[in-house]
């Protein structure tokens, strides 16, 4: 039986391209095959390559990676930088999944960064950065250690786990200012409160500041103190818009000018008397008290 020219001419081109690769759009297995059953119009089109890398670049450009390992061949290293991954909140490296923090191969669209800070500041700016990096990484977050506001209690905390005293829990988002330390915080967020209250505020271990402020009401000065409180005296604790003084006389001088100085300290100091003389305007006459309220004239 003789052959036709044309069916040795196509028999003799499938057998010089066997080993080239063509893209499986048929077959839909988004990978290149060198099983010589690639249809005419590749061969025509001249679409085969010589190689599966070859193959995967120029047809499935997006999953060129994924092409070659579909497609039997040594799965390439990847770049090792990083992109992110919007659907766990995270960035993973450009390698094969299932390794290290590799999330599998980076596309052409992804956008690529020399490490997971980068990544995390770029395009995950939303999360604070230690918890983004640290999930990035597949580490267990414990807080940054820095300090942000609590306006209801009128202090800063430390950002960690609620369950350690000082701490307000773990800011996982930047919607939390963070600072390097309490008085930085009480400063910037909550300058309208006393220093030394917002400061003592801030600090699990303080009953207070020991310092002095007026009790307007009483004509006396509280020691802001919620401990121990030190015998005679009035404490109770400062709520922060308050003056705050070193001792009784400084407070009794600065905040109640008008009640007189001796009085103001021995009722605050739990002297309960002065000994100083007073104007006894009814019976006109002078007098003083003391320890047993008898009155000397």
């Amino acid at each position: 039986m003789k052959l036709s020219q044309a069916f040795i001419n196509l028999t003799v081109l499938r057998l010089t391209t066997a080993a080239s690769y063509y893209p499986d759009w048929e077959g839909g297995s988004q990978t290149c095959l060198s099983d010589g059953a690639e249809p005419l119009y590749m061969t025509k089109a001249n679409l085969l390559k010589d190689t599966l890398e070859d193959c995967c670049a120029a047809y499935y450009n997006s999953e060129g990676a994924n092409c070659i390992v579909a497609g039997g061949g040594t799965p390439p290293t990847g770049s090792l930088e990083w992109y992110v991954n919007y659907e766990d909140g995270k960035c993973e490296q450009d390698c094969p999944a299932g390794t290290g923090n590799c999330g599998g191969y980076a596309t052409p669209a992804d956008a690529l960064f020399a490490d997971e800070t980068l990544c995390c500041e770029t395009k995950l700016g939303y999360l604070a950065v230690g918890f983004c990096e640290a999930e990035s990484l597949g580490n267990l977050y414990a807080g940054s250690g820095d300090y942000y506001v609590d306006y209801v209690n009128g202090r800063c905390v430390m950002d960690c786990d609620e369950a350690t005293p000082g701490c307000g829990g773990i800011a996982t988002t930047a919607a939390f200012t963070l600072y390097a330390d309490a008085a930085t915080c009480c400063s910037e967020k909550l300058g309208y409160l006393n220093a030394d209250v917002c400061a003592s505020n801030s600090n699990p271990a303080s009953t207070g500041t020991g310092k002095y402020f007026a009790n307007v009401q009483d004509s006396i000065c509280a020691n802001d103190e919620t401990g121990t409180c030190p015998t005679g005296e009035t404490c109770a604790a400062a709520t922060g818009s308050e003056v705050l003084y070193d001792t009784i006389e400084e407070c009794c001088a600065g905040s109640l000018g008008w009640v007189t100085a001796d009085y103001c300290v021995s009722r605050s100091d739990g002297t309960e008397y002065s000994t100083q003389w007073f104007v006894d305007y009814s019976n006109e006459i002078c007098g003083r008290f003391l320890g047993c309220a008898v009155c000397i004239r």
